[in-house]
């Protein structure tokens, strides 16, 4: 029980949170373990209010709050990264309240040396119950600034540097997502466009940076 209660004040270590709050909007968040110590809850309140902020375009707000992981460092500070290159979808192990959540992954191509953001729905059911979702890669596309990005490249697996959970719906009220894990599989009833190894496992490996 101790070690598993230091895991999970390690991985709240590794998450931080905003809402639009931070640009003078009126959402608030917080995180915490959940009530049985296995999971983070991230919990709070969307407000859909217009803030009094002189941008010259107020009808493009929207309101919004995110849990997103902190920079991943190697030694020296040097950025680190995952290559998913072997996988083909991830596996969330979450309980929701019902709202819909955006799935954030960044990424660069190392051949590019760019930077991208992927994004893909999580619908959460609700109830007590925990869901265990794959979503397969090709399932994500690609957005700048919240929005489609007209030309789509694949997903980024060979240069995976962070994730995020984003609540941007338009829907005022509370909202609480319990998130066990965040992992990666190989599926076999998905496709894979882009891997080129041969894969022989369907076991799931959860993300974790010490």
């Amino acid at each position: 029980m101790m070690m598993m209660m230091m895991m999970m004040m390690m991985m709240m270590m590794m998450m931080m949170m905003m809402t639009d709050e931070n640009i003078e909007g009126f959402s608030k968040c917080k995180m915490t373990m959940n009530e049985t110590g296995t999971g983070i809850m991230w919990y709070g309140h969307l407000d859909t209010r217009v803030p009094d902020i002189d941008w010259g375009r107020l009808s493009m707000w929207k309101s919004f709050a995110m849990l997103y992981t902190k920079t991943w460092e190697r030694d020296y500070g040097r950025p680190d990264k995952l290559n998913l290159i072997e996988y083909n979808c991830f596996e969330l192990r979450i309980r929701g309240d019902g709202r819909r959540y955006e799935f954030d992954v960044h990424g660069n191509r190392v051949f590019e040396q760019s930077t991208s953001m992927w994004s893909t729905p999580i619908h959460t059911k609700g109830g007590y119950e925990w869901e265990t979702i794959r979503v397969p890669f090709y399932h994500f596309y690609q957005q700048h600034k919240d929005a489609k990005v007209r030309d789509q490249t694949y997903l980024a697996v060979e240069g995976i540097w962070g994730f995020r959970f984003r609540l941007q719906d338009d829907v005022p009220g509370p909202f609480k997502l319990e998130i066990d894990y965040v992992g990666v599989a190989y599926d076999f009833e998905f496709k894979t466009f882009s891997n080129d190894r041969k894969l022989s496992s369907n076991n799931t490996n959860k993300l974790n940076h010490h």
